[in-house]
């Protein structure tokens, strides 16, 4: 994607896209995809290359990808089963990326079981994460993070919006219950966060919002 580019249904309509077999929409630095009253349905079919948004990493905190999630955006029933070597996920973020999640927006029932499976829902790599409001919900990830997985080095420096870019979650608001980690690992395997996983160098910010229900499937580790 390379260009500013919002998804919506029509007034009085609500739609629904399947992906099972969609191609990944990656989205470039510099752009910004906004997505409203609109469903993402990947009818439990397992994508074995990749997952559904993928946003590209940039070094210039004035050019950023960014995905929006506004009010009745769902997206459900995805699972990532790729074996590549490499971090995968439905959405996953790379360094100084952005994701946004408002009132109303929803990922239900998205899985990870990729070959590293970080990151049921999102898997940030040095970029943030913005939740407002919405539901990260009956997620699972093979790894760490049964909704979202934070981590990567620091970066310090903000952009033009005036927040830094460096790994971190801002919890404004919403929900991110019953997910799990951990699914289908092997027993001892270090799997951590249920709900959330920071990694080394990240930070949470977290002033509203429920984190609750949440565990892991491995019983050696918590």
């Amino acid at each position: 994607l390379r260009k500013n580019l919002k998804i919506r249904s029509k007034d009085g309509s609500r739609y629904t896209i399947s992906v099972a077999n969609a191609r990944q929409i990656e989205i470039d630095p510099n752009y910004k995809l906004t997505l409203t009253n609109i469903v993402f349905d990947g009818n439990n079919y397992s994508r074995r290359n990749e997952g559904l948004f993928y946003l590209n990493e940039s070094s210039d905190t004035n050019k950023i990808a960014r995905l929006e999630l506004q009010n009745r955006t769902t997206i459900k029933n995805i699972t990532v089963t790729t074996t590549a070597d490499a971090d995968h996920a439905v959405i996953h973020a790379k360094k100084g990326s952005r994701i946004i999640i408002n009132d109303g927006a929803e990922i239900l029932n998205c899985h990870n079981k990729s070959a590293h499976g970080n990151g049921g829902a999102i898997c940030c790599d040095s970029g943030n994460i913005i939740m407002n409001g919405g539901v990260i919900a009956n997620c699972s990830a093979k790894g760490s993070g049964g909704a979202i997985r934070v981590t990567g080095a620091r970066n310090t420096a903000e952009d033009h919006l005036g927040v830094a870019m460096r790994g971190d979650i801002f919890l404004y608001g919403g929900y991110i219950t019953n997910n799990v980690c951990g699914e289908g690992s092997a027993t001892g395997a270090e799997c951590y966060g249920g709900g959330i996983y920071l990694g080394a160098n990240s930070k949470a910010l977290i002033l509203l919002g429920y984190i609750n229900n949440n565990s892991t499937n491995n019983t050696e580790k918590l």
